[in-house]
């Protein structure tokens, strides 16, 4: 995970924030947006996309098989459907 640290510190792929809420540099990195998984977040980011896509698979029923595991992820495919981090560099604020 520090690699993928170290190119979001690097990468700034913003994905629509207002700039009327803070100061500075503020870079939002979207695994899913709207229920559809990011492309250019996985292969920015790919230790942090295979852990997020490993611990958002749907086990119906409570069950813990791997084979049980439905083939999508939670919220994929929905309006709702949201997972990101952001990286706020030095000399910057949120007010």
């Amino acid at each position: 995970l520090t690699s993928d640290y170290k190119e979001g510190a690097n990468n700034s792929n913003n994905t629509g924030h207002s700039a009327g809420l803070h100061s500075g540099q503020w870079d939002w990195h979207s695994y899913m947006d709207k229920g559809s998984i990011q492309g250019h977040f996985c292969a920015h980011f790919p230790e942090t996309a295979q852990l997020l896509h490993e611990g958002l698979r749907v086990v119906p029923n409570g069950s813990t098989k791997d084979q049980d595991l439905y083939p999508h992820l939670l919220f994929e495919g929905t309006p709702f459907g949201f997972c990101f981090f952001s990286t706020l560099s030095g000399n910057s604020s949120i007010q």
